[in-house]
């Protein structure tokens, strides 16, 4: 039996997130102090359940978190064994894009990765109908009438 790459992954370069996010967007995430913003990538992945924020930058933003049970599963990980155990919760997070004035709020789980800042994960993006369906995959509403005749 020949080893696939999955097999010859460490532990290290395990990703909670899927990884073949094409959509990174600048965005600048609000800190504790309002008047301080910083700008970084965010990585914006339907595969992701979660949202997710670098401890470093859980730092630089003066973040308080909150203790989180919850644990992370990596889609990379053939058996589900492989599990992530974030640091805590941050909760109420105000981020916006770059060049845009609306302000989002979103609860991010801080965990140590390597190859993110940050990570909107499929609740929020449908949530705040961050990206939309394109054309023949839109979702139809039909009414019907409930009156008799």
């Amino acid at each position: 039996i020949r080893a696939t790459s999955l097999d010859c992954m460490s532990q290290v370069n395990l990703s909670p997130v899927s990884t073949n996010s094409e959509y990174n967007e600048p965005v600048f995430m609000i800190g504790s102090d309002p008047k301080e913003k910083v700008p970084t990538l965010m990585a914006l992945d339907t595969q992701a359940s979660a949202n997710l924020m670098d401890v470093d930058l859980q730092r630089e933003l003066k973040l308080e978190i909150e203790r989180c049970d919850q644990e992370l599963v990596p889609l990379q990980t053939k058996t589900g064994k492989d599990r992530i155990k974030p640091i805590g919760i941050a909760k109420g997070v105000e981020w916006h894009f770059a060049q845009r004035e609306k302000t989002f709020t979103s609860d991010f789980l801080v965990v140590d990765m390597k190859n993110y800042n940050i990570i909107l994960g499929r609740k929020d993006i449908k949530r705040l109908r961050i990206l939309k369906s394109g054309p023949g995959l839109e979702r139809r509403t039909m009414i019907r009438s409930s009156s008799c005749a």
